[in-house]
């Protein structure tokens, strides 16, 4: 948020824009420009994705490939552990600690895939819910910056794993929730 210094030591703050509603995702977005680091000992296809929109393509693609007749509403990246601040200064090490994962919400189910630690490609789906489902399965969200965070009871499993949002994806995590939170009020009605 802005700040604007006037006067005698006063300080205003002035009011955050308020953000526009996500449109949909095209399933091949336009990527005009789209950057990529090529990764040492990597050829081909397997390139680092270093801009969100280059991740958002990579993710259409794999949806596309799973089911050719969904599309992706909205995508989100997420990262396991507790506090990414403190973890970042364990720099390559916290890297291999971590699972990181996109959620999309897709016309028809949320669609978790596994991302690649080295690569943050998409790799495999490991879950795939109803909205409604995917909804309730989701507790203790904290819309925070610059890392909001929220747990998830994935199907199987006994205990939550706190997932953790970098700012950058923060709109898309509103989003999702929001659009879950819809589909289960729908189906309860």
């Amino acid at each position: 948020m802005p700040i604007v210094a006037s006067g005698a030591g006063a300080i205003f703050y002035l009011k955050a824009p308020e953000r526009p509603a996500l449109p949909r995702y095209p399933l091949n977005p336009s990527m005009h420009g789209a950057r990529t680091r090529r990764v040492p000992g990597f050829h081909g296809e397997k390139h680092m994705a270093m801009r969100k929109k280059t991740m958002q393509k990579q993710i259409a693609e794999a949806v596309a490939q799973a089911n050719p007749s969904d599309q992706p509403i909205v995508t989100m990246y997420a990262v396991t552990g507790s506090n990414p601040m403190f973890m970042a200064f364990l720099g390559v090490i916290w890297t291999l600690m971590i699972t990181q994962y996109f959620f999309t919400v897709t016309q028809q189910a949320v669609v978790i895939h596994r991302a690649s630690k080295l690569t943050t490609r998409p790799k495999e789906v490991v879950h795939v819910l109803a909205h409604a489902q995917a909804a309730s399965l989701i507790s203790d969200v904290r819309l925070k910056s610059p890392w909001s965070s929220f747990r998830i009871l994935f199907p199987g499993e006994r205990e939550t794993t706190r997932l953790n949002v970098p700012r950058v994806w923060r709109a898309e995590l509103e989003y999702a929730l929001n659009f879950m939170a819809g589909a289960g009020a729908q189906q309860h009605h």
